[in-house]
């Protein structure tokens, strides 16, 4: 099982009790393999409920987390220039995909179109 770096969207439908995203993220969780980004940790939290806010800050503490560094900065940088004539990738989008690549991670999303990036690993969840 290869480590994964999940998408913002994966956390929302994980605390939405996604019947798809619920039991893959648990999996990864249960056997170590998750890695959280700062970004999306912080994207969460905006809209988290106190109760949603109180697991993944306890969660948080058991699993790594990557925060953004000049690596991780640098990184991302070159990504969004990479996409910067081809289309609109947002900058958050581009440091959780900067946290996967640096990671050695896969980046687990709901949505491709929003990673575009050439040698990032990926693993799109499909919709039931």
């Amino acid at each position: 099982m290869e480590k994964i770096t999940p998408d913002t969207n994966v956390l929302i439908a994980y605390f939405g009790n996604s019947p798809i995203a619920g039991p893959l993220l648990e999996a990864y969780i249960s056997n170590r393999k998750i890695i959280l980004s700062i970004v999306v940790i912080s994207e969460f939290l905006v809209k988290a409920t106190i109760k949603e806010e109180k697991i993944l800050r306890e969660f948080a503490k058991l699993a790594p987390v990557r925060n953004v560094d000049w690596e991780i900065a640098d990184e991302a940088v070159k990504l969004r220039r990479e996409t910067l004539r081809k289309t609109n990738i947002h900058m958050l989008d581009c440091f959780i995909a900067a946290t996967a690549k640096i990671s050695k991670a896969t980046l687990l999303t709901f949505d491709r179109r929003d990673f575009p990036f050439k040698g990032l690993k990926l693993k799109e969840i499909k919709y039931a």
